[in-house]
């Protein structure tokens, strides 16, 4: 992990909380986790600008499951 950022898509207007990654997601990985050395899920892959990859925060993905009521889901109920 190289950086935590405020990342938003051409075209979007809000930004979200992303991980920065020194590589991109190998292809096809959209989705994937990106875990800590203990294995916990800290984000998912989102996307690279061809050399950094990004990964949405996992509070981001806690907080969309909570807006939607998806939130049991998770162990945050």
């Amino acid at each position: 992990i190289k950086s935590k950022a405020r990342v938003k898509r051409p075209g979007e207007t809000v930004a979200v909380l992303c991980w920065e990654t020194e590589q991109r997601p190998a292809a096809g990985r959209s989705g994937g986790p990106l875990a800590d050395e203990a294995g916990r899920l800290v984000g998912v892959a989102a996307g690279h600008d061809g050399a950094t990859g990004f990964y949405t925060h996992a509070d981001e993905v806690r907080a969309f499951l909570r807006r939607t009521g998806l939130n049991w889901l998770t162990d945050d109920r």
